[in-house]
């Protein structure tokens, strides 16, 4: 009896505690800051709920098209997806017609295309393009972006398939994948991710609060406040000069991961680019993966190209896309250093070279040969 009043009394001050502290987070106006990495399933959810409502004509080539930011970080117009089906229905100007699906969000990689390959399905598409970015090979690029708890949304027995996976690469463990998949399962996705909102807002307001005690009672900067601006800067003088819109050797190197030397057969990113195209081959989709292009001459200005090691990650990339039924396009070294527009490698499109332009115009011919490929081959 008294274990049982006692259960009940810890969950009611454990309510009203949780409670006031969110009362306080919005009467102290703690905004979320950030988008949590649940918002990337949020993001696919919503786009093929849209694309599902557009009206259909008989015959049409369905293309989802899959990539990080450098697909999409340009204005609408200049985006490679709205490109690519431009182009495509310029040369095709009778049968079939190429629609494109733009499901490209900055920060994402092979391990979300796999994780999220049965949401992406439901759009029935006849090809799924996927562009490779070999800086998601980097441990930076994980570090910065690897989203475990999309494993969730990973349907049927392909969650026996996932934990024999190189899923460990980015902190995903067999426990935490049942976890992730039991609550997708049991409807909770909102609560969770309302949860982990939460969580983010409980960090930010500490934030604040270690902040405002940092600086109480002085006007000069707390030694950790001074620590942490002189790290940042011994890491801007390592990395890069200020002003410049090119990455340093070492910037490079980190940015870049060993693909500058050759991956290996076993590479969790490219092993997982090929668990995702045997998902989407075994949901009915033909599947293009394209490498996207680097700044090839700043790599040789920076005496950081190693052309055969450069080539034998491109083979092991082809091969894998290949033997998992896949066509593949080498479209690394397309533009020369003043294609770029940034340090990260995005593409310039205001001057001579219009590079989301140029891409499209080489991924465009390839769409337009599957399409009248699938076409011969009938149903």
């Amino acid at each position: 009896m008294r274990s049982g009043l006692f259960l009940v009394g810890f969950t009611l001050t454990l309510v009203g505690t949780l409670a006031g502290l969110r009362l306080a987070l919005d009467r102290a106006a703690i905004e979320l800051e950030v988008v949590t990495r649940h918002g990337v399933a949020n993001y696919y959810n919503d786009r093929v709920n849209v694309y599902l409502e557009y009206p259909r004509r008989a015959g049409d080539y369905r293309v989802a098209f899959l990539g990080d930011s450098m697909v999409v970080s340009y204005p609408t117009s200049h985006q490679i997806p709205a490109l690519v089906q431009r182009h495509a229905r310029r040369l095709q100007r009778s049968g079939r017609r190429a629609v494109v699906y733009n499901l490209g969000l900055a920060g994402t990689g092979a391990f979300d295309y796999y994780f999220m390959a049965d949401r992406i399905a439901r759009l029935h598409p006849d090809l799924i393009v996927i562009e490779f970015n070999l800086a998601s090979t980097s441990r930076d690029f994980q570090s910065a972006f690897s989203r475990p708890e999309l494993s969730g949304w990973i349907a049927g027995t392909r969650s026996l398939e996932a934990a024999w996976l190189p899923v460990n690469w980015i902190g995903l463990t067999l426990d935490r994948l049942l976890l992730y998949t039991s609550i997708i399962r049991s409807g909770r996705f909102e609560h969770w991710v309302a949860l982990n909102e939460e969580q983010v807002r409980f960090a930010q307001a500490r934030e604040r609060i270690e902040s405002w005690a940092a600086h109480r009672n002085t006007e000069k900067q707390s030694p950790e406040d001074v620590f942490r601006k002189r790290r940042g800067l011994l890491l801007l003088r390592r990395n890069n000069h200020p002003g410049t819109e090119r990455h340093s050797a070492l910037a490079t190197r980190n940015n870049l991961g060993t693909s500058l030397d050759g991956l290996s057969c076993d590479d969790p990113t490219v092993r997982m680019l090929g668990a995702a195209i045997r998902t989407y081959r075994a949901l009915g989709a033909d599947v293009l993966v394209y490498v996207n292009p680097i700044n090839v001459d700043h790599v040789r200005t920076l005496g950081l190209l190693d052309r055969a090691g450069l080539d034998r990650s491109l083979d092991v990339i082809r091969r894998e896309v290949t033997d998992r039924g896949g066509h593949f396009a080498d479209l690394h070294d397309l533009f020369p250093d003043a294609g770029f527009r940034d340090r990260s490698g995005h593409f310039a499109y205001e001057d001579e070279i219009n590079g989301p332009s140029v891409l499209a115009s080489k991924l465009a011919p390839m769409v337009v040969e599957l399409m009248a490929r699938s076409s011969s081959e009938g149903p």
